[in-house]
């Protein structure tokens, strides 16, 4: 049997649950992390939730490092995965950019 190959976006109060269990399942191996904390970025993903190291780092970037994961159906096209995640950075920076310049009023 495969093992699932599982991405993970975000690292937080769920986020590090979801590590322990993708881990500690003999049918899973995690290949990729996405943080959006600078200081989890680049140590190794199972040391942030306090294991031994797995060999997999979380990056705060979608695109740096994570895989691109696809889906598809027979007699479809291949829909990209990552569009939503994207999508949520786009809306979380916009939010940001719009509480930093009510600051500075």
């Amino acid at each position: 049997m495969n093992d699932l190959r599982v991405a993970l976006c975000g690292v937080g109060d769920v986020g590090h649950y979801a590590i322990r269990g993708i881990l500690s399942r003999p049918d899973m191996t995690l290949v990729g992390v996405q943080t959006f904390s600078p200081n989890k970025a680049g140590r190794d993903a199972a040391e942030v939730i306090g294991w031994d190291p797995c060999g997999t780092q979380p990056t705060t970037l979608l695109d740096d490092g994570m895989p691109q994961y696809r889906r598809s159906a027979p007699g479809r096209q291949l829909d990209d995965l990552t569009a939503p995640t994207r999508a949520a950075r786009r809306r979380l920076a916009a939010k940001a950019k719009l509480a930093t310049e009510q600051e500075s009023e």
